[in-house]
């Protein structure tokens, strides 16, 4: 059977285990006479919330990571939250770090990819404009308008791009600090070989070259 590639969990969610017994908690409580049931339970609930806490902590700090895990490892929901919250509390500030580092560089490269886009924009405007005598106000929404908001939209996809690949440098660089893997160590989806150079057969003169492909067995 092949992996699933779905963060959705097989089975119940942690945080929905853990919110119903509070749910069942307050709700004893609409009966007078179960008070005193409640307040005994009132300590389980109150661990109950630092369950919850941790684990909206992990969730948001490392939901990118599970998203690099699946891609990188080829596993399966449950492999890739496991790695992702045992990343994140086993290596907080080397994910702190990494992220200050990546959003900084993240700032750069969005500003000068940007800067780009708006030259060669400009760059391309300005000889149509010489061409057709007018002013860029007048071009109107159904020219300039709509080619500006693709521009907008490649922007756009420079920052989600940046994001994801990102994520997946913290998760490499994170894995590695954990489990001692090197980055380059990354699963092939469906267990696909990698191309290997043809093997090479010297000619009469001596020069190699690539060996024909042998025949088909019946």
């Amino acid at each position: 059977m092949g992996r699933s590639n779905s963060l959705r969990p097989n089975g119940p969610p942690i945080s929905l285990v853990v919110v119903i017994p509070l749910w069942i908690v307050g709700w004893i409580t609409r009966w007078d006479f179960l008070l005193s049931v409640a307040g005994v339970l009132w300590a389980l609930t109150l661990l109950a919330g630092l369950l919850l806490a941790i684990l909206m902590l992990g969730l948001a700090a490392g939901w990118p990571l599970m998203w690099a895990a699946v891609s990188v490892e080829d596993s399966d929901s449950w492999d890739a939250v496991s790695r992702a919250y045992s990343y994140v509390f086993e290596r907080p500030l080397h994910l702190l770090f990494y992220v200050v580092v990546g959003s900084l560089f993240g700032v750069v490269a969005i500003a000068v990819f940007d800067l780009f886009a708006d030259f060669a924009y400009r760059l391309s405007l300005l000889p149509f404009l010489w061409g057709w005598g007018g002013d860029a106000a007048d071009l109107g929404a159904p020219i300039g308008g709509f080619w500006v908001g693709v521009i907008e939209m490649i922007k756009g996809a420079f920052r989600i791009g940046f994001f994801w690949a990102n994520a997946t440098a913290i998760y490499l660089l994170l894995r590695r600090s954990t489990d001692a893997t090197e980055i380059d160590e990354v699963a092939l989806s469906n267990g696909a070989a990698t191309r290997e150079m043809p093997p090479l057969k010297t000619d009469a003169h001596g020069v190699p070259a690539a060996a024909p492909d042998e025949p088909a067995g019946p």
